[in-house]
């Protein structure tokens, strides 16, 4: 019993710690992509 006290939180913190990465990744991505957009499609100098 004692053990699986242990082990629940450890599992959940393991969880939100890699959809939290998950989440930061695809933001970065996102960013990267934005990024590359802009560069490939400079604005018109008015």
């Amino acid at each position: 019993m004692k053990e699986s006290m242990i082990m629940l939180p450890t599992m959940i913190w393991a969880t939100l710690v890699k959809k939290n990465l998950l989440d930061q990744s695809l933001e970065i991505t996102k960013d990267l992509i934005l990024a590359a957009a802009e560069l490939e499609d400079p604005p018109l100098a008015p």
